[in-house]
């Protein structure tokens, strides 16, 4: 005997947003799952609530305590829309049996692109020229910069999101319109968790020499790293 729709939709496990998310992830849960948005809520609503859902969706705002855990009797995951974890008493969540996820990849596209935008603002003096034309000056021979096309930029500790922009943007920019010249040379390693000397050539296995170069924790003790 088939149940009604309200039989249905009861059975459908119960989520709770209480921060803003993107809209068409929200229609995307909700064609499966009986999805609360309740933004705004302070610490003791959300513990007064807790126990109802099934799931808590969260970006960084909210703090999910121990005590916030104990009181989520139903909860099976604590889901992170983003890459950190650290509002999440992760401990805590294991030793209940509760699942913690995280979108590490989610935005490490627009993370490398910004990146990307800034190291082009430095080499065009573009933060010190706003600055100057604010101050009702016009410094254009100063300001003038360095050209990106044959120079080498190095990257200590080679993370997922420039591997990402490495191997899916940068890289499938064709010849003649990219500005970014000469060959690769990526540290894998970190020079606060051992050894930075570990160079990669030709990353990605792409034929087109780009050569890069970045700062990553502890870099001060490697100075002599490029001497």
């Amino acid at each position: 005997m088939e149940g009604t729709n309200e039989d249905l939709l009861a059975a459908r496990p119960r989520v709770l947003v209480p921060e803003k998310l993107s809209p068409d992830g929200i229609a995307l849960l909700q064609s499966t799952l009986d999805v609360d948005e309740k933004k705004g809520l302070s610490a003791d609503e959300l513990l007064d609530i807790i126990g109802q859902y099934d799931a808590l969706l969260i970006r960084s705002e909210t703090k999910v305590t121990a005590a916030l855990l104990q009181a989520a009797k139903k909860l099976k995951v604590v889901a992170r829309a983003g890459v950190g974890v650290d509002n999440v008493d992760v401990k805590a969540a294991t030793q209940l049996g509760i699942i913690v996820v995280n979108s590490p990849s989610g935005n490490i596209g627009a993370a490398a692109e910004h990146t990307i935008a800034l190291l082009m603002a430095l080499a065009r003096n573009v933060p010190d020229g706003c600055a100057s034309l604010k101050d009702r000056k016009w410094e254009r021979s100063r300001l003038v910069g360095v050209e990106v096309k044959g120079k080498t930029l190095g990257i200590i500790g080679l993370g997922k999101g420039w591997l990402f922009f490495f191997c899916n943007r940068l890289l499938s920019i064709p010849d003649d319109y990219s500005s970014f010249g000469p060959s690769v040379l990526i540290s894998l390693s970190r020079p606060d968790r051992g050894s930075p000397r570990s160079w990669v050539g030709n990353a990605c296995g792409s034929s087109r020499s780009l050569r890069f170069a970045c700062g990553g924790p502890g870099c001060q003790r490697q100075a002599g790293l490029f001497t």
